[in-house]
């Protein structure tokens, strides 16, 4: 069964609608609490799923160096973005997106991302296949930001996020 059938409560709107950051952060991290925050000037609240690993995009890998880049959650839009690290913490100005300001580098077939979830204290890999109709990955060159965003699958977004992780 594909994976937006199986998690389809996931598409009927944000699973964190309702939550605050620090909550959601705790879903994603499967009852682990957040060790700091950061103070960002960002279109919405991020919330921080791991360390970045690599992309697959239809065309060709990004690889990131060990704690290069942050993989957050979007706490309001429900999509990712990939936050370089700056001074030992995220950047402290992400720009809202808009098709003039970032460019598409093509769509992402497979995200991969370190974290620590729940009791083992011990990071993992883990990683996503995404389905088809695939998101595309926008990135800000002045900001080194970058944006996952979702295509359209029958009006819903084609990936959503959620305490069980990326699915679509």
């Amino acid at each position: 069964m594909p994976e937006r059938q199986r998690f389809a409560h996931l598409f009927r709107g944000n699973p964190f609608r309702g939550t605050e950051p620090e909550e959601a952060f705790s879903l994603l991290n499967w009852g682990n609490q957040a060790q700091r925050s950061y103070p960002i000037e960002a279109p919405e609240a991020l919330v921080m799923l791991g360390m970045c690993k690599m992309l697959v995009l239809d065309d060709r890998r990004l690889t990131f160096r060990r704690g290069e880049s942050f993989l957050a959650v979007g706490h309001d839009s429900n999509e990712l973005y990939i936050l370089p690290r700056v001074n030992n913490g995220p950047p402290r100005r992400v720009p809202e997106f808009n098709r003039r300001t970032f460019r598409c580098l093509g769509e992402v077939v497979r995200t991969e991302y370190l974290s620590t979830k729940g009791k083992s204290r011990k990071e993992n890999h883990y990683y996503h296949d995404h389905e088809p109709p695939y998101p595309c990955l926008w990135l800000n060159d002045s900001a080194r930001v970058g944006y996952l965003r979702a295509a359209n699958h029958n009006g819903k977004p084609s990936y959503a996020v959620g305490k069980e992780g990326i699915v679509g």
